[in-house]
């Protein structure tokens, strides 16, 4: 069964509020770990791990982009630099990685 236009825009600003809390996670990933360790857990550790799954399984660009960006905490603009990418094929991959994660969470029932 495929998504109409409004479904899978709706699941791809999910995915990028999802992301967006992703790389939060790690900004303050010290403070996660110390609630953790007094048995406080918060729902994004659950969606981290998530998407942490997801992405081993993706080609090695699109896993060093999500790796960059949400665990390293880079920009697109230094991703790109430092790759000598164009910041426009960066957006471009993010966009592929968006939808590859779409395309995972729809096989598991996550979307």
């Amino acid at each position: 069964m495929s998504m109409n236009c409004a479904q899978n825009a709706a699941a791809l600003d999910r995915i990028r509020k999802d992301l967006k809390e992703i790389r939060y996670y790690y900004t303050h990933k010290e403070t996660f770990n110390l609630a953790a360790q007094n048995g406080v857990n918060s729902s994004v550790t659950m969606k981290v791990r998530q998407y942490n799954r997801i992405v081993e399984s993706a080609p090695p660009m699109l896993f060093d982009l999500y790796v960059s960006l949400y665990m390293g905490d880079q920009l697109q603009q230094a991703f790109a630099d430092e790759r000598g990418l164009t910041p426009n094929y960066v957006k471009d991959l993010h966009n592929e990685l968006c939808l590859f994660f779409q395309q995972a969470l729809n096989k598991t029932g996550g979307i």
